[in-house]
């Protein structure tokens, strides 16, 4: 298994703007309707998304890290569990390809 845990609040923000830029009506690819969610140990956690004319990437620092994940979620899906959680922080685990 591979963990990140990160701010909750900074991580919802940058997913909310990922979504808006990926999550369109009518949309048939569902690839460009996903954000890539890797972890570097450098950057920390990386979220990147593009609708292949506007791409972008935020970068969070995170207070933990086991492993490596590099998975690609459903953008919306992803940011409206992340705001329904409580707390300060949020853990991500990666098991079976899936986060």
């Amino acid at each position: 298994m591979h963990s990140v845990r990160v701010a909750r609040g900074p991580l919802a923000v940058a997913l909310k703007r990922l979504a808006s830029i990926v999550v369109k009506t009518g949309q048939t690819d569902l690839a460009l309707t996903h954000v890539l969610v890797q972890t570097t140990p450098s950057a920390g956690l990386r979220l990147s998304a593009t609708d292949l004319s506007v791409a972008e990437i935020h970068e969070l620092p995170v207070s933990a890290m086991l492993g490596r994940i590099d998975v690609a979620v459903p953008a919306r899906q992803l940011g409206d569990i992340v705001r329904a959680l409580e707390g300060v922080d949020v853990s991500l685990e990666l098991k079976d390809s899936q986060l």
